[in-house]
């Protein structure tokens, strides 16, 4: 199915965008199961670049990806399957915890501390993700 990025609202496009992050997470994690030989592996690994080309063209060149610190494998897979997708940046979470042990507070506008623990990664842009602040 092809999809116009252009043509979507901005849940719309959230929508896809999540699940084909979504999609591709899976396509890692198969693949980096031991319960699959080197075949079915590349071919899981090739579908996970696929959808990291397809997040490309959603994103329209303009997306963040921020890994939880204590995902280092994960921030190494991103990279991989993201090299030939161009707009694409991947960054390791450098928030440090308040003393009290809650999220920082901080100005961002998105709040991906959910994801980063739940999931290991984040979607911290395109700037269309975040609602604007009035």
């Amino acid at each position: 199915m092809i999809v116009d990025p252009v043509a979507m609202t901005g849940g719309e496009l959230m929508g896809q965008v999540r699940d084909t992050f979504t999609a591709l997470l899976g396509f890692l994690s198969l693949a980096d199961s031991g319960d699959v030989g080197g075949s079915r592996r590349s071919a899981f690994v090739d579908e996970a670049v696929e959808q990291a080309r397809r997040l490309g063209r959603l994103s329209r060149g303009d997306l963040l990806l921020v890994v939880a610190r204590n995902r280092p494998e994960l921030d190494e897979r991103l990279r991989q399957v993201f090299t030939d997708v161009t707009g694409v940046e991947i960054i390791v979470d450098r928030r440090q915890p308040a003393h009290d042990g809650l999220p920082p507070d901080d100005r961002r506008r998105l709040d991906i501390t959910e994801d980063l623990q739940r999931f290991g990664v984040g979607i911290g842009r395109p700037y269309f993700l975040v609602a604007p602040t009035t």
